[in-house]
């Protein structure tokens, strides 16, 4: 069987809450219902884990999860985004203007040519 989303999504909320030794069968702990609350514990739950290797057929399945979750949102690749449309949004008035090649800020005169 293949696993959607939302089955994989609970799979790895489960192993993560097992490897941290909580039944998720038990009244001791509960999978939320919603989306967004799964995808907030997921998130918690591998933010709070100590950095140990971890089950081949979790990789598998949490590489499977972000590929769709990419598909999902919508990237924008950088490499088709022309510096002058992005700029004045990213730099806004923190980085007002460059000039040799390096960022200066009008906070910052002692860098101004």
């Amino acid at each position: 069987m293949t696993m959607g989303q939302k089955e994989r999504r609970i799979w790895m909320i489960r192993y993560l809450l097992a490897e941290r030794g909580i039944d998720v069968q038990s009244e001791q702990c509960e999978v939320p219902a919603g989306e967004r609350e799964q995808c907030d514990l997921l998130r918690a739950l591998v933010n709070v884990r100590e950095p140990e290797p971890i089950d081949e057929t979790f990789l598998s399945v949490e590489s499977a999860y972000l590929q769709e979750r990419l598909r999902e949102i919508n990237v924008t690749d950088s490499a088709g985004i022309s510096v002058q449309l992005i700029a004045p949004r990213l730099w806004g008035s923190v980085i007002p203007e460059l000039r040799y090649g390096k960022a200066t800020s009008p906070h910052c005169n002692a860098m101004r040519s």
